[in-house]
């Protein structure tokens, strides 16, 4: 009796043979099946480790990529090298201007990271936008050929000076008739004069705006004003029909230049550079002033 009163006491004593069959079981089952599970909150949802992963994966391969991308811009057989240049009869004399703007992205960079002159970096499309924003084009297309030759087919427009109406730009050709309206600009192409019209005017293909010997006058006095320190004043020109017809350049710094389109153009842009920068030197000297009269030869008159 006594052997079984103490089998009773040791069955009851509290927790003893709970803790017993515990240690019992974890000692034949794997631990995960004995591990406490852990309790979730209403609406808490489970860790989700998936998307830590593919986001160090992404970086990864990132990296990879932009390195791999470095890596061979070092070998020599994936530079660009070579620009060909197919274009229209009227546009054979711009193929090095076109040439220098192809060049000029090559040394810039994509991404902030890679070299245009890459063979994979190269942005065409940027290539075209910068094409015409200086030449007046019809029709482009600009494609990579591997592994190091940029190719331009381009349709140019026989253009000599551009017409402005409003934020409208037209191709004007050598007889001063409307070519055709260059659409998607934001600015006129600078390879030309640009000639500022109000902006309520409205032109019509084929139209005739100007006489022939003044687009020839503002033709010649643009290309006269390319390598003088008068460009870089310059904003647009305007012309003034009447019985005595004039051409004026309105500059940045808010005066004009009075020209006479039955000048030589070469002669009296030299004039009015020597001017300014023999006279008036400095925008402090320029302050205030309202034109230059520029038609009577080698007098000018300012005020």
């Amino acid at each position: 009796m006594q052997f079984k009163s103490r089998w009773r006491r040791k069955l009851t004593q509290p927790g003893k043979h709970r803790h017993g069959l515990i240690n019992f079981f974890k000692a034949i089952l794997p631990g995960q099946l004995c591990a406490p599970k852990k309790i979730l909150l209403r609406n808490q949802q489970p860790p989700k480790k998936g998307g830590q992963i593919w986001f160090i994966l992404g970086t990864i391969a990132l990296s990879l990529l932009i390195y791999g991308a470095i890596w061979l811009n070092t070998r020599d057989f994936l530079l660009l090298r070579n620009i060909i240049v197919v274009t229209t009869d009227s546009g054979r004399q711009d193929v090095g201007i076109i040439q220098d703007i192809v060049k000029k992205q090559w040394r810039g960079k994509r991404f902030g990271i890679i070299p245009q002159n890459f063979y994979f970096a190269f942005n065409a499309r940027e290539a075209v936008k910068n094409i015409r924003a200086i030449l007046a084009v019809e029709d482009i297309k600009v494609q990579t050929f591997f592994p190091s030759v940029v190719r331009v087919e381009l349709k140019q427009l026989p253009a000599k000076v551009i017409a402005q109406a409003g934020a409208r730009f037209y191709a004007v050709s050598q007889k001063g008739d409307i070519l055709k309206e260059l659409e998607e600009m934001k600015t006129a192409p600078s390879a030309y004069p640009n000639i500022l019209f109000p902006a309520e005017t409205n032109f019509a293909i084929g139209q005739n705006i100007i006489k022939e010997q003044v687009i020839d006058f503002l033709a010649r006095a643009h290309q006269a004003m390319s390598s003088l320190s008068l460009a870089s004043l310059a904003d647009h020109w305007k012309y003034v029909n009447g019985p005595r017809p004039e051409v004026n350049l309105k500059m940045k710094e808010n005066f004009i230049i009075k020209f006479n389109p039955f000048d030589k153009a070469e002669d009296a842009i030299q004039n009015v550079e020597l001017f300014l920068t023999q006279e008036l030197k400095t925008p402090v000297q320029r302050r205030g002033l309202e034109y230059i009269d520029a038609r009577f030869g080698n007098k000018l008159f300012y005020k």
